[in-house]
């Protein structure tokens, strides 16, 4: 086999494995966020984003914070 024709073999195998990857990600995330969605259906409770942000930021910095709290889901 020529060499141009081995390397674009191997371009080729390394792309379909590399879509095979995100294609084995994109599944997880699915699965977890419907997951998710299940949950917040049973409890029906939230975290508003900006909350959570807020925490995680005063943690990321070294100071304590109080955990959001969670809160009824307006539908």
């Amino acid at each position: 086999m020529e060499p141009r024709r081995q390397v674009c073999r191997r371009l080729h195998e390394e792309y379909v494995a590399a879509q095979a990857a995100r294609e084995e990600l994109r599944a997880a995330f699915v699965a977890s966020a419907l997951e998710a969605r299940k949950e917040v259906a049973r409890y029906g409770q939230v975290m508003t984003a900006a909350d959570v942000h807020k925490w995680l930021l005063a943690r990321a910095n070294g100071s304590k914070a109080a955990r959001p709290r969670a809160r009824k889901l307006l539908k």
